[in-house]
């Protein structure tokens, strides 16, 4: 009797644990499902956002500095434009007739482009600049205005 019992409680120790061994490979493919679904909506709307073009107003902080060289602080400037990634972006200085830029630089997959740069390499003149970024994507370009200018002494 204890024999038969023990088999009994054999046989169903293995029938659960093919059943939790089932139970087990489903969840993995219905989570591996869930996790290729989510991929491909993502990569979707990824696509619907490159297809429309939108560009994001540059935006961040043109000029790490307004006021180079006053009150003790230096003539380094950081300059950061933040848009859709892969944007082109450009930083431009205007004084009057003068027109100045940092140069273009491509976003990173963040939407980032960083410039390092000095005042006085740049040779701006005394004065106030008027401070522009630009970005362009897929030959749509968008611009914004520092609302502050940098006032160089």
């Amino acid at each position: 009797m204890i024999k038969k019992l023990f088999i009994l409680l054999i046989v169903i120790v293995l029938m659960v644990l093919v059943f939790l061994n089932i139970k087990n490979n489903t969840i993995k493919k219905i989570t591996l499902q869930a996790s290729q679904k989510n991929q491909s909506i993502s990569n979707e709307i990824s696509n619907a956002s490159n297809n429309l073009s939108i560009i994001i107003p540059p935006f961040g902080t043109f000029v790490s500095n307004h006021y180079p060289g006053q009150n003790g602080s230096n003539f380094d400037e950081v300059s950061q434009c933040l848009t859709n990634p892969g944007a082109i972006c450009e930083i431009f200085l205007t004084q009057d007739s003068k027109k100045l830029s940092l140069g273009s630089k491509k976003t990173d997959s963040q939407g980032s482009a960083y410039w390092n740069w000095n005042v006085k390499n740049l040779k701006l003149s005394s004065g106030e600049w008027n401070i522009r970024a630009t970005a362009n994507l897929k030959n749509k370009t968008i611009t914004t205005e520092d609302k502050l200018k940098i006032e160089v002494q």
